[in-house]
């Protein structure tokens, strides 16, 4: 389920509320931010249950079945940090540390090289193990230690470090253009655009490509301006690229190319003639999907979290009222 399927979802139960109407892009984007956090926070367990003297949270990260399968697309496998002077950087979207290594090369044949785990200790522990005479910190049986910004490690040339870990979900954009013609708002997972800055002069021709594929060409007729070309070429290439699964909206400013992702394009080529100029922009990504996209279930939690923020519920008022009559028989 990406990303325009939940908005369009939802503002199909915001239609049957009796309060109606619907809710903008914008507002639907930090609600889809909020509504995934809560989500997040749901399956991990975040510590907020903490209990004085119990080593873990009521709810934690591994501790049944169904928080480690729901937690599984936020999983990073074993990533190489750097350590420098005993000190090694987190990853940009780090959450919480799972095992760490590092390889062990042991010049006695014949043990070769092994994987060695690095165990995370608290503050006290660590600076013990640094100053202890009867165990130090070795290349055998190394420590670390999280600090504010960086990563500490004893010995300090435990290089390359691999750690693997949980990371923030990823920030869900529903990247979008308004039609000009029509007002709608249409979903944009990937696309590029091109502006016209100079129509020409008649005669003169723009064609729009990628990958060896043309999109679509027009031809400046007399007394055209940017705006008139534009249209005629998105007219154009909504004609000529069926095959292609590129859709061309004009939003008053531009055209902009929605790859439809059957086939996907990075670069855009462009040809013109004469005195027509343009500017334009490759395929990238417009819109950022949900961690949990292909997992429905997930996708169902996080759509009635939203709603739940809407003051909406996803429930059949006709059902509801039948369930209160049946409970008030049963009283």
């Amino acid at each position: 389920m990406n990303i325009s399927e939940v908005y369009s979802f939802s503002n199909y139960i915001r239609r049957k509320d009796p309060i109606g109407g619907s809710i903008a892009i914008p507002e639907f984007n930090i609600l889809a931010l909020i509504g995934q956090n809560k989500f997040f926070e749901k399956i991990f367990g975040l510590p907020k249950q903490y209990q004085k003297g119990a080593r873990d949270p009521v709810f934690g990260f591994g501790l049944n079945m169904i928080s480690e399968e729901k937690i599984r697309p936020l999983k990073v496998l074993p990533t190489s940090i750097a350590v420098v002077g005993g000190l090694a950087d987190y990853p940009p979207d780090y959450f919480r540390k799972g095992t760490c290594y590092y390889i062990f090369t042991n010049p006695i044949p014949p043990d070769g090289t092994r994987k060695i785990e690095v165990p995370f200790v608290n503050d006290a522990k660590f600076n013990e193990r640094l100053t202890s005479a009867i165990d130090p910190p070795a290349l055998n049986d190394p420590v670390a230690n999280l600090q504010k910004d960086k990563i500490r490690v004893a010995p300090d040339n435990l290089t390359p470090l691999m750690l693997s870990y949980i990371k923030y979900p990823a920030t869900p954009v529903m990247g979008y253009v308004i039609d000009y013609a029509t007002a709608d708002n249409i979903y944009v997972d990937k696309g590029a655009y091109c502006q016209v800055v100079s129509a020409g002069v008649a005669g003169n021709i723009i064609t729009l490509s990628s990958a060896g594929i043309q999109f679509g060409t027009y031809t400046v007729l007399s007394g055209d301006t940017a705006e008139d070309v534009m249209i005629g070429l998105m007219n154009n290439i909504n004609v000529e690229t069926l095959s292609h699964n590129v859709k061309a909206v004009y939003d008053g400013e531009k055209v902009v190319l929605i790859d439809n992702i059957l086939k996907t394009y990075s670069g855009l080529t462009s040809s013109v003639s004469g005195g027509l100029s343009i500017n334009k922009t490759n395929f990238t990504a417009w819109s950022v999907q949900f961690d949990w996209e292909d997992d429905i279930e997930a996708m169902n939690d996080i759509s009635n979290i939203i709603l739940d923020m809407m003051g909406i519920s996803n429930r059949d008022v006709n059902i509801v009222q039948w369930a209160e009559k049946e409970k008030a028989k049963a009283t």
